[in-house]
């Protein structure tokens, strides 16, 4: 029998890309604690500076991006800063760096790259990966609440505020 339902087609994909990202992020974290053993404690210190390094270019790029984004939007409207600061701190990096890290570490190009080196392209790649996700996953709300961007406009919440005491006037 075939499946016609759209909802039930997009179920079975969700599925299949969070048992995609569940053997990726377990193969990855298996193998870069594997490699944490031989790297040297100078690779830390050049991890946190990749780190800070990265997340400079991503903002970099979203904020010198954003008279294009207006262009882009539908509506025109301009990205904020606000907003762009939100998309520069939670740009995650996962599942494909870490399956082409794992590719690197596994086969080594070949022969070409060399054992160190491949455990050293999974070390940074995995820490990354890690950093994002304890750091920035677990701030952001916080970042968001800060930039008060889930808060209504000031007109919004007027009307909120009415609609409220006309209701609770009704009821009584």
């Amino acid at each position: 029998p075939s499946i016609v339902e759209q909802e039930s087609m997009m179920h079975v994909w969700h599925m299949f890309e969070y048992l995609g990202n569940t053997i990726i992020f377990f193969l990855a974290g298996a193998l870069t604690g594997n490699s944490m053993i031989t790297i040297a404690w100078i690779d830390y210190l050049h991890l946190l500076v990749l780190y800070l390094v990265l997340l400079a270019i991503r903002g970099g790029l979203l904020f010198c991006s954003r008279p294009l984004m207006k262009i882009l939007s539908a509506d025109g409207q301009e990205v904020t800063r606000a907003e762009a600061m939100i998309m520069t701190w939670g740009g995650l990096r996962g599942a494909v760096g870490l399956a082409l890290a794992i590719q690197v570490s596994v086969g080594k190009a070949g022969g070409h790259v060399s054992d160190q080196d491949a455990k050293r392209v999974l070390f940074f790649t995995g820490g990354i990966a890690f950093l994002t996700l304890v750091i920035n996953a677990t701030t952001c709300p916080i970042l968001v609440k800060f930039l008060r961007l889930t808060q209504p406009d000031r007109t919004k919440q007027v009307m909120l505020l009415c609609l409220h005491k006309q209701l609770l006037a009704r009821a009584l």
